[in-house]
C-alpha cells in the first residue's frame, strides 16, 4: 500500500487510495506495531475538472465514519498538492454532505453548511462538572460540555461513561471547553473521539460542535478561537457556513510491505 501521513491539528492520518478491510486499519493505525495514526482516509475517487473529491473515513478501530473534518482538510491538501497543481478551492464529498476545502500555504479551511448541522438530544447531567451542556451533529454526534477548567476534568476516565450512554443511540464524542480567563474569544477544549476511543489532540467536527455550542448557549457572533492541545483554531461563524482552518501537512509518503 502507498500513502501519506498526515497531520492536521495534532490529528494524524493515514491517506491513500488502496481500500483497505478492517484488520488492516486496525493494523496500520496501531502505534506501536502498524504506522500509528487517528484513521485512514481513502480517495474514493476525484475528478479534477470538477473539482470533486469522494472520500471514506475510517477510524482506527475500523469502522467507518461519516465525517471527520481534519481527515478531509488532510486529503485536500493530498489533493491539491500531488494532483490538482493550481487549483486552491475543492469539493470534498463524504458521507455525511458536500464540503467545500481552500488551501493556500499550507492552510486548509473546511466549510460546513449550516443545513448539516442539527441539535441532538440525550440525558442531561452526565458529566458532574458541567455548567452547561449541548448535543448536536456536526457530520458526526457530539456532546460538549462548558466547565470551569477543561485541564482538571479526567477525560480519560469519564468520558467512556458518556460515549457509550444508551441515550445515544450510535454513541457520540465527548468534547470539554472552558472560556479563557483573558482573552475574551479563546475557548480551550479537549476531545474524547469515537472510534478512536481516547483523546485526541484535535477534533475537527468537534472543533465545529463546540463554535456551534457557543453561539447557541452563549451567543457568540463572527469568530472565534478554539485551542486544542494539537494547537489553535479559528472558527468564522457566518449566516450559511462555519467555517474553520489551520496547518495541514504531510509528515512523510511510505509503502507497506
Amino acid at each position: 500500500m502507498k500513502f501519506v501521513k498526515y497531520n492536521a491539528a495534532g490529528n494524524d492520518f493515514i491517506v491513500t487510495k488502496e481500500l483497505l478491510n478492517k484488520e488492516e486499519i486496525i493494523k496500520f493505525c496501531h502505534r506501536n506495531f502498524g504506522i500509528g495514526a487517528d484513521g485512514v482516509i481513502f480517495v474514493e475517487a476525484f475528478e479534477e475538472a470538477e473539482r470533486l473529491v469522494n472520500i471514506r473515513i475510517f477510524n482506527s478501530d475500523g469502522g467507518e465514519a461519516s465525517m471527520c473534518a481534519n481527515g478531509t482538510r488532510s486529503v485536500a491538501h493530498f489533493i491539491a498538492d500531488k494532483y490538482f497543481h493550481g487549483i486552491t478551492s475543492l469539493t470534498m464529498k463524504t458521507l455525511s454532505g458536500i464540503y467545500r476545502c481552500d488551501v493556500k500555504d499550507g492552510v486548509v479551511s473546511l466549510s460546513m453548511p449550516r443545513e448539516i448541522i442539527r441539535q441532538l438530544t440525550g440525558a442531561s447531567h452526565l458529566l458532574a462538572e458541567s455548567e452547561k451542556e449541548y448535543f448536536v451533529n456536526t457530520g458526526v454526534p457530539h456532546a460538549v460540555y462548558f466547565v470551569e477548567n477543561v485541564e482538571l476534568i479526567d477525560l480519560a476516565k469519564k468520558a467512556p461513561f458518556i460515549r457509550f450512554h444508551p441515550s445515544f443511540s450510535k454513541g457520540i464524542n465527548v468534547n470539554v471547553a472552558s472560556f479563557d480567563p483573558h482573552l475574551k474569544n479563546m475557548i480551550h477544549m479537549r476531545s474524547y473521539e469515537r472510534g478512536v476511543e481516547a483523546e485526541t489532540l484535535s477534533c475537527g467536527t468537534g472543533v465545529i460542535a463546540t463554535a456551534f455550542a457557543c453561539q447557541e448557549l452563549y451567543g457568540f457572533k463572527d469568530s472565534i478561537q478554539i485551542k486544542t492541545k494539537g494547537g489553535i483554531l479559528e472558527v468564522d461563524i457566518g449566516e450559511k457556513y462555519l467555517t474553520y482552518g489551520g496547518k495541514v501537512f504531510a509528515i512523510y509518503d511510505g509503502e507497506t510491505k
